[in-house]
């Protein structure tokens, strides 16, 4: 008289269903120590916040979450619901980290609400800030974070220039054909690499 489900991603739904329930009645500690401190709960927990439709529970448990972790935190601050995302993603931007590191939050959202955020770190002084910007760009893999990465391709660092062709290659849009052709005259080796890579990726979904 059991239903059993064994596809793993049913089950975590279903799971992530009953902890909805009893998100409520649960103490803060008990959260993060019961749930949030765990590997096992991370995708339980990730699916819970794309289901609440309570601002105030989807920033606690975000909150929490970067007590306990701040990689953690900052998956889950992308997680919530979309209309609840500037406010979660809000509390990264707000973290006192290292701004190398912040990019990296920022990356591990996945968020749309970070795109202009990390544009804007392709333009950076430091060079750890510049490419950890363009790597989280390609792993976001939104058509907004286009525009910054193609003008990130004609940045004087060869690096930023590599780690922008290879973002357009996660990304794969046909936006970015023109500039990325125009890479491939480009004087470092690896940029002319990842920018035939992009390409090649681009061709092939097309087909």
């Amino acid at each position: 008289d059991k239903i059993a489900f064994r596809h793993q991603l049913i089950q975590e739904y279903y799971t992530a269903e009953e902890l909805k329930k009893k998100l409520p009645h649960l103490r803060d500690e008990q959260l993060q120590w019961d749930y949030l401190n765990y590997l096992k709960w991370t995708e339980p927990m990730a699916l819970l916040l794309g289901l609440l439709d309570n601002e105030t529970q989807a920033k606690r448990v975000v909150k929490l979450g970067l007590e306990i972790d701040l990689k953690l935190g900052a998956r889950l601050a992308g997680e919530v619901n979309f209309k609840f995302q500037k406010q979660t993603v809000g509390l990264v931007l707000g973290l006192d980290v290292p701004k190398r590191f912040k990019v990296e939050l920022l990356g591990l959202t996945k968020s749309n609400q970070v795109v202009n955020e990390l544009s804007q770190a392709l333009k950076d002084s430091d060079w750890g800030v510049r490419w950890n910007a363009a790597e989280a760009l390609g792993n976001i893999g939104s058509e907004a974070a286009i525009p910054g990465l193609l003008k990130a391709l004609e940045h004087s660092d060869d690096d930023v220039r590599m780690r922008a062709a290879l973002a357009l290659s996660k990304i794969g849009s046909e936006t970015a054909i023109a500039e990325l052709l125009k890479a491939l005259e480009d004087s470092d080796w690896g940029v002319r690499r990842n920018a035939a890579e992009a390409l090649d990726k681009i061709s092939t979904a097309q087909n």
